[in-house]
């Protein structure tokens, strides 16, 4: 009877993150900065995170490709930051602060190629092509 037990709380729990990985994939949310040159009708983010206060963000496209990725502090973008494009190459890389662009910024074009460095100062580009 034990045993019957401790299956049915393992298939519970199962049960239960089964269905909160559901209303994840969902919601659709999203509280990260979006790739250079890509237009909100492109994709449909979908967030996977523990909370939206201080945790990593990782959002997707709707073909499962990796779209961005960084840690947050009360919700918004704070930290080092990845963003890729459709195609899974990487798009840019670079520090966001309080959800702005600040610091080093490595864009690359839609192969992972030619990559052009800017430089941020509060969200305002003050250097780079």
């Amino acid at each position: 009877m034990n045993k019957n037990r401790k299956i049915l709380v393992l298939l519970s729990v199962s049960l239960l993150v089964g269905i909160a990985v559901i209303v994840v994939f969902r919601t659709g949310r999203t509280s990260s900065p979006q790739p250079a040159g890509l237009s909100e009708r492109s994709s449909r983010d979908i967030v996977s995170t523990t909370s939206m206060s201080d945790s990593v963000n990782t959002t997707y496209y709707n073909t499962g490709e990796r779209k961005s990725s960084g840690p947050t502090k009360a919700g918004v973008p704070h930290g080092e930051w990845t963003a890729w494009w459709p195609n899974g190459k990487i798009a840019w890389r670079g520090r966001m602060v309080n959800g702005k662009k600040h610091g080093v910024f490595i864009f690359y074009n839609r192969n992972g190629q030619n990559p052009e460095k800017f430089v941020f100062e509060n969200g305002t580009k003050v250097q780079g092509p």
